[in-house]
């Protein structure tokens, strides 16, 4: 007889327990088309049971600030949902020092620098990033823990759109500057050599003297000039 009872309590499950199953799955169905409120409820709910914590949180917060007969009836389900929600998240406090800048979470544009409140996110290694014009794109990753607020502060480099020659025209004078010093240097040396020529006995090697003083000289000179143009001319 036990084994007979426990054969038919098996069937009964059977055949009573998908019953029971699909009844409570048309309540649900029911209970979330009751409001266009409810319908979000739910979706807050199904976000949370797939694991899109940070829509699932903004979903069933925003539910729970307005007062709905169908949602006051799932209202425990759905502050249990927020609670496992707000489990998985961190906060970001990402901010970037170009004007008018995009934040972007994970390539996903969040809005203009400043951002009115933290951004939410889960649990893990995330990627933000800013861009503005006139600046070079930057970027940090940065740890979310649960409950916590990590701190990103982004400095997007300055991009130079001045014309070339304006730009160029701080090294111009720097070149014009090298230039004259090497043209000084060089004639340094040429009257030297000339020097030592003009000392030394009649032969090849006072020519040679000589001939090396005269080349040096005039590659002095050369440059000597080019460096005072240079530096006259820049911008």
């Amino acid at each position: 007889m036990p084994r007979l009872g426990a054969i038919l309590g098996a069937l009964v499950l059977a055949v009573v327990g998908p019953a029971r199953r699909a009844h409570a799955e048309e309540d649900d169905a029911a209970r979330c088309s009751r409001s266009a409120l409810a319908e979000r409820a739910c979706a807050g709910l199904e976000a949370t049971a797939r694991g899109d914590w940070v829509e699932a949180e903004a979903t069933l917060e925003s539910v729970l600030l307005v007062a709905d007969d169908a949602v006051l009836a799932m209202r425990d389900a759905i502050e249990r949902a927020l609670e496992q929600a707000r489990a998985h998240l961190g906060s970001i406090d990402a901010r970037c020092s170009a004007p008018g800048a995009t934040l972007a979470l994970d390539d996903v544009d969040r809005g203009l620098a400043p951002l009115e409140r933290p951004l939410r996110a889960s649990v893990g290694d995330h990627r933000v990033s800013c861009r503005a014009d006139d600046h070079e794109p930057a970027s940090a990753e940065v740890h979310v823990e649960a409950g916590s607020l990590a701190q990103v502060e982004l400095t997007p480099a300055p991009i130079d759109r001045r014309p070339i020659l304006e730009r160029a025209s701080g090294g111009q004078r720097v070149l014009g500057v090298v230039v004259l010093s090497l043209g000084g240097a060089s004639l340094g040396v040429g009257f030297g050599t000339l020097g030592a020529g003009l000392d030394a006995s009649p032969g090849p090697e006072r020519e040679q003297l000589l001939d090396v003083a005269r080349g040096t000289l005039i590659a002095g000179g050369v440059a000597l000039v080019a460096g005072i143009v240079l530096t006259l001319t820049a911008p």
